[in-house]
């Protein structure tokens, strides 16, 4: 039993468990994100179309995206060689948010600091997109909490 299910009646248009949030979502990418008409939870959406896979703590830690908030961009890393390896593999940078998508609110702009100097990631050059996991190089998620 999944922490939802012990939490509410399960009606048709709200999912119980990741999984099922994975399929309603997956099928609904073009439409607006499912939410759960007793509850606050939004099924949040990722780069890869996937959920997050614990939406109760979605709403600890996933705030709504704002101007100024610090967050960790995935830089994108050098091609991968034949052998399977990388001269610059991605990793972690800190990032500030610049802009926000008013269609998407988990696309945005960014600042993004390198040791050797800054990078933007402008809305206008498709901006980056939010990835809970935090490995999809490219794009954003929030700093891990200490």
């Amino acid at each position: 039993m999944t922490a939802l299910q012990g939490r509410r009646a399960s009606p048709p248009t709200c999912p119980d468990t990741p999984a099922e949030m994975l399929r309603t979502v997956s099928a609904q990418l073009t439409g607006p994100v499912p939410q759960c008409p007793d509850t606050p939870l939004t099924c949040v959406r990722t780069v890869s179309g996937h959920v997050d896979p614990d939406p109760l703590e979605a709403l600890v830690t996933h705030p709504t995206p704002a101007i100024t908030r610090s967050v960790l961009y995935v830089s994108q890393g050098s091609p991968v060689r034949e052998d399977g390896t990388q001269q610059y593999p991605s990793v972690d940078r800190a990032a500030t948010i610049t802009e926000l998508d008013p269609d998407d609110q988990y696309r945005v702009g960014l600042a993004v600091t390198n040791p050797t100097g800054l990078n933007f990631r402008p809305l206008s050059e498709g901006g980056s997109l939010y990835d809970a996991s935090g490995t999809t190089p490219g794009s954003w998620h929030w700093p891990e909490r200490v």
